[in-house]
Parts: C-alpha cells; structure tokens; sequence
C-alpha cells in the first residue's frame, strides 16, 4: 500500500467520523440542553434527514467506483480512438483518463477525491454532487441549532459560570459553520462545471491550452444548462434526488462531430484562436 492509499483511508475515515460525530453531538446537545429554542423540532428532524441523506449519498459516490473494464477485444475502443493506457494495457475510451491513486482507467474522470476515498466519475458524479449539497445543509442547520442555543444561553445565564458549556457548544458553532461553508463551495463549482457538462480534468486542460493563445469555444458535449443538468441529475419533479448520469460512460452523444475534446496535446506555437 503506498503513501496515497494512505492518505485516501485517513482522509475517508475523517471525513466518515466528522459527520458521525457532529451528528451525535448535535442530537445530545439537543436532548439534554435545558434551553428551549424556537423550530425545534423542526430543525432537529430537518437536520436527522439531511444527515442520513449525506451518508446515502456519500456510500453511493465510495461503492460506483467507474473503472473501465477490462476487455477481451479491445477493438470496441481501438476503433474509436488511440488513446492506449499502457499502465492497463487497454484502450481508453472518450474522457476517461488513469488515475494513479487508483491505479485504474476511470470513465469520464473529474477528479480523484481523497475525502470519499474514491475517483469522481461517470457512474458516481449526480451521487457526489448530492452529497455535497445535503452535508452543507445539514451542516448549515447544525451550526443554527448550536447559535440558536448560544443566543438563548446568553439571555438566561452568565458567562463565567457555564464557561466551559458555552466554549463547547461556541465550537461546535464555529466547526459546522466552516463545514458548510466549504462544502457549499465546492457543491457551487461543481454544479457550474455540471451546466457546462464538463470534468474538473477537462477544465484544467482548457485552462493550460489558453495559457499559450489557443480558445476552444464550443463544447460538444453542452446542450444547454437545463438538459445537462436533467440528463445528470434526473428529472426535476423527483427534486434532482434520484437519476444517474445518461449513458454508459464510454459512448457520449455530440451536439456536433468532433475529435476528442479537449485536445491533450496541443502544438506550441498555435497562437489563434480555435472554432471547433
């Protein structure tokens, strides 16, 4: 086991054992706290569902974990491309790439997360998504509860005396108000890639082909913010729940013909600008 397998178990366990513990000590704050703040139990279930939810979703993005098969016949990719993973030895279809922590070709990679332990992928993208959006909001509810309980505190009782109650519970404030912040951010950036319907790895390669003069303008893959985001999320009137990305992940629909896109390699001394 190497130094990243490592660090995929540490960060995984860490991330498994912020959302228990926060969940647990939010509940007994809750219980055994004699202040009484106002939606309480509104914000207690709410908080209990968005937490399960995290969890469903998070062992649904670690279980679809993308790899391309291995195949008898590697014709089916030879045909379509020459992209050849020598590590293996198989050939990668359209916006797959090897990951290294991995070791594994993954299809339509975005990026390998060390917090879930696994690569974010065709199979497992919608799933990881929700997971974010479901922890910034449980943890958004959390840190209500816990400020909600430090205001009501404050009215009844003296600093000095419950000092320790109060640091405690101030903490809690402070950790789930960062948490959901974080979170929320990262559930932005990748819902804006999502209505692009484009990967954390294509971004970066667009970004270092501008670096040198070349604009790529049009996305073959885009058909618009609403389609990308139905045929990832599912339909709408499920509330985006439920519904997995369209397609096998090896095979994409075009909005026009192209060759693979975004080029990963590119000549140096292009310094107009690109239509394809």
């Amino acid at each position: 086991m190497n130094r990243r397998n490592y660090e995929d178990i540490i960060k995984s366990s860490i991330n498994y054992s912020l959302i228990t513990v926060l969940f647990f000590t939010t509940i007994a704050i809750t219980l055994k706290s004699p202040e009484n703040i106002k939606f309480k139990n509104i914000l207690v279930i709410t908080f209990c569902t968005t937490t399960c939810l995290s969890v469903l979703y998070l062992i649904l993005t670690t279980f679809n974990t993308g790899y391309i098969p291995y195949v008898n016949d590697p014709l089916e990719y030879r045909e379509k491309n020459d992209r050849y993973c020598t590590k293996c030895k198989l050939f990668k279809p359209e916006r797959a790439h090897h990951c290294r922590r991995c070791n594994r070709c993954i299809k339509k990679m975005d990026h390998h997360c060390p917090w879930v332990g696994r690569c974010v992928n065709n199979d497992n993208l919608a799933h990881f998504i929700r997971f974010l959006f479901f922890v910034s909001l449980s943890s958004f509810i959390s840190s209500m509860i816990y400020f909600f309980f430090i205001y009501a505190f404050l009215k009844k009782n003296s600093i000095l005396n419950n000092f320790i109650f109060l640091s405690l519970i101030s903490f809690h404030f402070v950790l789930t108000l960062l948490i959901s912040i974080f979170t929320c951010t990262l559930f932005v950036f990748n819902l804006l890639l999502l209505l692009r319907n484009i990967t954390f790895i294509e971004k970066s390669i667009l970004f270092d082909i501008e670096r040198i003069g070349v604009l790529l303008k049009k996305n073959p893959y885009d058909f618009g913010k609403f389609r990308n985001l139905v045929n990832l999320l599912g339909k709408p009137y499920f509330f985006f729940l439920f519904g997995e990305n369209v397609g096998n992940g090896t095979d994409f629909e075009k909005k026009f013909e192209s060759e693979p896109w975004p080029p990963v390699k590119i000549p140096r001394w292009y310094n107009y600008e690109i239509d394809v």
